[in-house]
């Protein structure tokens, strides 16, 4: 009898793929749940880590400069205060130059706004009036479509083809653009507000995310600094114990660490050759 009450072969394999089923399920949901979390609190967060990317972002730029002071006997301390001194005063270079010319374009700019706003106006009155005249046309006109066939626009054979039924399909297409651009510009502009009200909003506003920029040269002192030893150190902090799968998972990290400072420091070197090319005058 006590035989009986045991569970078939069948029983268990179901019983265990249930189970495995349940722990995948378990597992892919604090996946997913864990992920949707980083992402909330990245973008909560972002008037924070914004400052942080950018000055990862120069550190990739500036540490061969901090290297190389550092092999001609520099102590690694006064060759970052070299190089933020350097780097503050090419900003400031830069600045000095294009500061008045981007004070004379705006207010150029600003001069020209009405004369830009009294164009704008009238062509939109001119573009209105003409398609007012392009409806009252199409109006008058007989459409002409194939027997069987229920459509909203005129369809012609190709031999039959003239520039009037071309007029025709175009004067069909611009008021169903009209009509759709009327349509949908509440929804456009509503969707335009909510997004630029998510994108300055955060933990501080505007205001904060620009007084976090004030910390950029802050994380950037930091990071010039402590580069050699964040480098080889950092796999520790890794919550994973000694196994052959955090190996590959920093080796992994240090791949996409290596393709990124290649990447940055390319784009770099792109933007310098394109200025020298620009800056270059014609012969």
């Amino acid at each position: 009898m006590a035989n009986s009450e045991l569970p078939t072969s069948f029983q268990k394999k179901v019983c265990w793929a249930a189970l495995t089923a349940l722990a995948a399920l378990a597992f892919i949901s604090v996946i997913l749940l864990a992920g949707w979390s980083i992402v909330s609190a990245c973008g909560y967060l972002k008037p924070v880590l914004t400052p942080i990317a950018i000055a990862a972002v120069l550190a990739y730029l500036l540490t061969p400069v901090v290297g190389l002071l550092c092999r001609w006997r520099i102590p690694r301390t006064w060759a970052v205060v070299v190089v933020f001194v350097l780097f503050t005063a090419g900003l400031a270079l830069i600045g000095i130059t294009v500061a008045p010319a981007l004070e004379h374009q705006g207010s150029i700019f600003a001069s020209r706004i009405p004369s830009y706003s009294a164009s704008i106006s009238s062509l939109a009155k001119q573009s209105a009036a003409e398609l007012q005249k392009l409806a009252a046309l199409k109006a008058s006109t007989i459409e002409i479509k194939p027997p069987g066939i229920a459509t909203h626009t005129p369809v012609f054979p190709l031999e039959d083809l003239t520039p009037d039924h071309i007029k025709l399909y175009g004067i069909e297409l611009a008021s169903n653009g009209l009509a759709w651009v009327q349509e949908k510009l509440p929804t456009i502009a509503s969707a335009t507000g909510t997004f630029l009200q998510k994108s300055i909003g955060g933990v501080f506003g505007i205001l904060g995310f620009l007084l976090s920029l004030i910390l950029v040269p802050v994380f950037l002192f930091f990071f010039l600094l402590e580069s050699p030893q964040i480098g080889a150190n950092w796999s520790r902090y890794l919550p994973l114990r000694a196994s052959p799968l955090k190996e590959e998972i920093v080796s992994l990290f240090n791949e996409i660490n290596d393709y990124l400072i290649h990447f940055f420091r390319g784009q770099l070197l792109v933007s310098l050759i394109d200025g020298a090319v620009v800056g270059t005058p014609c012969s």
